[in-house]
């Protein structure tokens, strides 16, 4: 409540007697289920050397050695490696694969 406004007190009773009439639990029944809120797919990012390169959709339950598999088939990682084994993998399940090459 507003303090020394004229007319303050009037409106924030006002507002509590339309809150308290509004009810929302009485008039919609809201529930939720934790199965229907579960991604089914991610947008995987990868990088090469720290900077990103491709953007790809996957399955939010994938595993880490496809994840890998993927990103190193990406055409685009493919043409930022230049050839070039990757020295290192680094792998943050679903979100991130990070290839050191």
């Amino acid at each position: 409540m507003a303090l020394g406004i004229p007319g303050a007190r009037d409106r924030d009773d006002e507002l509590t007697k339309a809150r308290a009439a509004l009810n929302w639990q009485r008039h919609f029944e809201l529930s939720f289920d934790p199965e229907l809120a579960k991604a089914e797919t991610v947008t995987m990012i990868v990088q090469v050397n720290g900077k990103v390169r491709d953007r790809i959709e996957v399955d939010a339950a994938i595993t880490e050695e496809d994840m890998e598999k993927v990103a190193l088939a990406s055409t685009r990682v493919q043409e930022h490696l230049g050839g070039r084994t990757p020295r290192n993998v680094i792998i943050v399940r679903p979100k991130l694969v990070n290839i050191v090459g």
